[in-house]
């Protein structure tokens, strides 16, 4: 990615994965160390913005087939209630 665009797309990552357990399959076991390293870190988040850049193409891949599935599942029953209207 040239310029800042692969930092942009890490911090959105980061948001997205930040506030969930799971993790890419690829990165299952980091999950605790992940944990471990926001307890002994003072800098917030940039231990793992630093890595979910270092990973970003595998973040991304999971990220869009998780969005996606959790975006449909947020919309089909308000399609269900208007259909019923």
């Amino acid at each position: 990615m040239e310029g800042n665009a692969s930092r942009k797309w890490a911090k959105r990552m980061m948001t997205w994965y930040a506030a969930r357990y799971e993790e890419p399959h690829y990165f299952s076991d980091l999950v605790a160390e992940r944990a471990e390293s926001h307890r002994m870190n003072n800098d917030d988040d940039n231990a793992y913005l630093e890595h979910v850049e270092t990973h970003l193409a595998d973040y991304y891949s999971d990220f869009v087939s998780g969005f996606i599935i959790e975006f449909a599942s947020h919309l089909l029953p308000w399609w269900r209630v208007l259909a019923a209207c």
